[in-house]
């Protein structure tokens, strides 16, 4: 009688498991959690802005302009014209906002799945791009490694250091002052 008790009891037991797996099912795969690394684009867009490559460019655009100055040819004066304040424009905001650096990105833009990589992230976006974040999201600051990338100077780093403690300006306050 009491090994029939326990045939019945082992019994109930494995049909208890199986309803539990069934209702339950399998047990789930813990979801790969997305790395996120977040970049402070003011700072990489002042980085740009102070390169040795963004300052050569200028000078050339500076050169082309006093060529075209001297042949007199009034279209790429008129071109230079309108091309240099709107430069400057983009860059302060991008700098001193937080307008997006899609143009200064495509620069760099080979680096970045090495920065990725070495920070252990799956994508890179500017912090600013953020509409929403769950609380188990997971951000690697990757800001500096960016702005390495244009090789700083030491005033560059404590600009980008300072400019880093402060909120960006908004675009309407941007445009009422003059660059």
């Amino acid at each position: 009688m009491a090994k029939r008790n326990l045939i019945v009891l082992a019994g109930l037991a494995v049909v208890t498991a199986c309803t539990v797996f069934v209702i339950a099912g399998p047990a789930k795969k813990e979801k790969p959690l997305l790395c996120v690394g977040l970049f402070d684009s003011r700072a990489v867009a002042l980085a740009w802005g102070r390169s040795e490559t963004f300052k050569k460019q200028l000078g050339d655009m500076r050169a082309e302009y006093k060529k075209a100055k001297a042949a007199g040819d009034a279209e790429r004066i008129a071109q230079f014209e309108k091309a240099g304040p709107q430069i400057q424009d983009r860059l302060h905001k991008q700098v001193f906002g937080n307008e997006p650096v899609d143009d200064v990105l495509e620069r760099i833009a080979k680096d970045l799945p090495k920065i990725a990589e070495s920070a252990g992230v799956d994508i890179i976006v500017s912090k600013w791009e953020i509409a929403y974040q769950k609380r188990s999201a997971r951000f690697v600051d990757v800001t500096w490694e960016m702005v390495n990338l244009f090789e700083p100077d030491e005033e560059t780093r404590k600009i980008a250091k300072d400019l880093l403690k402060q909120k960006p300006v908004s675009s309407e306050e941007l445009d009422k002052h003059e660059h």
